[in-house]
């Protein structure tokens, strides 16, 4: 999922997500682990190329996001994923919407090619 930001009001915001999950210590996903290198390369080549015009360019890399999805996983699943997930527990959607909301404000202008990682300490 890639979301695109920009207001015309504030500084342009350019916000990837990257969902860092999906084939997270799994083989075979040779191919969406790579897409995900590609947009974070893509994220801090933006970031380079249009600074200059004061727009940034961030991507954020949440966890397990606490959706009807994940709630309707089998205990065993939550279980399977839930333990590498120091913190213990899913990120709350409205977490996630906070996050791209700073990103999109003012008080956020100096933070751009980063990539933020908003999964209770899953990659460490």
């Amino acid at each position: 999922m890639i979301i695109c930001l920009a207001q015309k009001a504030l500084p342009p915001v350019v916000w990837h997500d990257i969902d860092i999950l999906e084939g997270w210590r799994t083989s075979g996903h040779g191919n969406y682990a790579s897409a995900k290198a590609g947009l974070i390369g893509l994220t801090k080549a933006v970031a380079k190329e249009v600074g200059s015009r004061n727009i940034t360019v961030n991507a954020v890399a949440p966890g397990l996001i606490g959706t009807d999805v994940s709630v309707s996983m089998s205990k065993e699943q939550w279980a399977r994923m839930s333990s590498s997930i120091i913190l213990g527990k899913a990120v709350r959607p409205e977490y996630v919407a906070a996050l791209v909301a700073f990103s999109a404000s003012r008080q956020a202008g100096y933070i751009s090619g980063q990539v933020i990682g908003l999964d209770g300490s899953l990659v460490i």
